[in-house]
């Protein structure tokens, strides 16, 4: 049996409700009778027994125009994609990218005193050596077990 578009619906705006309402007990400080009123209504929008009219009665009454307030997170949520999206898909103009013995060093012009640009690189692998360890220390454990 395959849900309609009406009950997809309902079914999205009602886990976008009780999302809140558990949000709200972990992150508001409430006294114990707010405490009690949040849980009581996720109680209600959890329950399989409520009847849709009170649930969609109860989720008026908790946010208001919930939907409107769907509409204004998603739009917010798809911005700080978007922009997230740009600022990932262009470089910095001044960086360039070499690959060297399979490591990256990042590589990027600087001006010194007189105004000239020097390439700067900011991971030197030349500056790196790697020297085996031969493994002296140790702990020393008693074998002996004191009683």
């Amino acid at each position: 049996m395959e849900k309609s578009e009406a009950d997809q619906q309902f079914e999205l705006e009602l886990y976008w409700c009780i999302q809140q309402l558990e949000n709200t007990l972990v992150t508001k400080k409430m006294n114990p009778k707010q405490a009690q009123d949040v849980t009581q209504s996720l109680k209600v929008l959890k329950s399989q027994k409520a009847p849709l009219v009170k649930k969609r009665q109860l989720m008026r009454m908790t946010f208001g125009d919930y939907r409107a307030k769907m509409l204004e997170e998603q739009k917010k949520f798809s911005k700080a994609y978007h922009r997230a999206e740009i600022s990932i898909a262009s470089p910095n103009k001044n960086s360039r990218y070499l690959r060297k013995k399979s490591a990256f060093v990042k590589v990027r012009s600087i001006r010194n005193n007189e105004g000239e640009e020097e390439p700067h690189i900011e991971a030197n692998q030349r500056d790196f050596a790697y020297n085996p360890s031969d493994n002296s220390f140790r702990f020393n454990f008693s074998d002996t077990e004191t009683k």
